[in-house]
């Protein structure tokens, strides 16, 4: 049987202390182990989602490419696309079976790339990591406000959707690029949560999902802006609760039938009374 081949993205915006810092161990990995897993370096491409970048990311990717075995493209865009929208550009310009979101500041190291390539070899349509996933380690850990903004956020999750997942926002997936297309072209949201966007249709489309545990590593400084970044996710939640997906698809199976009842019961037309003829 022949391997799948592989699209790895990584959305990039002002990321150039990662890229001259830590992204290094990811070149060099994808040079000497990279081949092993992914069966054949001619059988991968990376492709970086650049957009709106201020602090000199273009120069150093243009730098960095070079030093790949594999296929590398570069994407610019002058404008911020968000997280979400950066992905969703790399996603489109791909052409191989298997495309994998991987965040560039290397917080899961690139050895567990072969876990998430193992698993998407038994079928699933989207495998995604999760740091709340039996089995998984913090090397370090976040900074107290980014722990209860994550804690917040998958808590408001769990209310509005009834999600199953233990977490939405690892930047460490892998999806079927064929099953997941469609959906690409349906999503919203573009910031933080289009995760959970992409997961949610996912979901209530029947899509094969798995989670995986992770070893994750917190940097000090987060990217999160205190104010301005939740406000925007609470909106965003409001959005996806109230207009994206139909009303009943987010409600346990219990509530689906009792809706549908309703709804059958007040769609079946009445019966007009039978009116006796009054004699003088």
């Amino acid at each position: 049987m022949n391997r799948p081949t592989y699209s790895i993205v990584i959305p990039v915006h002002n990321e150039a202390e990662n890229l001259s810092g830590p992204f290094s161990s990811f070149i060099e990995w994808m040079n000497t182990k990279g081949g092993d897993v992914f069966g054949g370096l001619d059988n991968v491409e990376i492709i970086f989602a650049e957009d709106g970048s201020t602090d000199g990311t273009q120069v150093l990717l243009r730098c960095i490419a070079p030093k790949f075995l594999c296929k590398v493209q570069v994407l610019n865009c002058e404008k911020r696309l968000g997280k979400g929208g950066g992905f969703k550009n790399g996603f489109l310009h791909s052409r191989n079976d298997i495309v994998i979101l991987y965040d560039a500041d290397i917080s899961v190291s690139p050895g567990q790339l072969e876990n998430l390539a193992r698993k998407m070899d038994e079928g699933y349509d989207i495998v995604i990591g999760s740091r709340n996933a039996p089995g998984s380690r913090f090397l370090s850990f976040p900074q107290f406000t980014r722990f209860v903004y994550g804690k917040v956020l998958y808590i408001l999750a769990k209310l509005l959707f009834f999600i199953p997942f233990k977490e939405t926002q690892c930047g460490f997936k892998a999806f079927r690029r064929r099953r997941v297309a469609p959906i690409m072209h349906q999503l919203v949201l573009s910031g933080w949560l289009f995760d959970l966007e992409l997961l949610l249709r996912a979901y209530y489309n029947n899509y094969n999902i798995k989670e995986i545990p992770v070893v994750y590593r917190f940097f000090k400084v987060s990217k999160i802006r205190n104010i301005k970044d939740p406000v925007q996710v609470f909106f965003d939640l409001i959005r996806l609760r109230a207009r994206i997906l139909h009303y009943y698809l987010i409600l346990p199976e219990w509530g689906r039938k009792f809706l549908k009842k309703i709804s059958r019961f007040k769609s079946r037309p009445r019966e007009k009374p039978t009116q006796k003829n009054s004699r003088n």
